[in-house]
């Protein structure tokens, strides 16, 4: 194991939803002062193009893949954002 992010880990649900928090870190780091509307839009792009990019990449381009891949998009941002704030809400309650 060589690799710590491969196109077969990212082709799967953890690892789209991996791959979009990161992005979205990225994102708040760099931008500091965005507003959570902005930091949304940009999850849910990101999760749209990864879902789209890798769907593409593995099943190739049909209607019925861009379909599946847009609603897959959609629950990665709502997993992806129901995470987060699971996460950020109990930290207080561990330290």
């Amino acid at each position: 194991m060589n690799e710590w992010l491969s196109w077969e880990l990212i082709g799967t649900f953890a690892g789209t939803c991996l791959v979009v928090n990161l992005l979205t870190q990225v994102y708040k780091y760099v931008f500091p002062k965005a507003s959570v509307t902005a930091i949304r839009i940009f999850a849910l792009i990101m999760s749209e193009a990864l879902t789209i990019l890798v769907a593409v990449l593995f099943q190739g381009v049909s209607v019925e893949g861009i379909i599946l891949a847009v609603l897959n998009g959609v629950l990665v941002f709502a997993s992806t954002q129901g995470v987060y704030h699971l996460a950020s809400d109990a930290t207080p309650k561990i330290g």
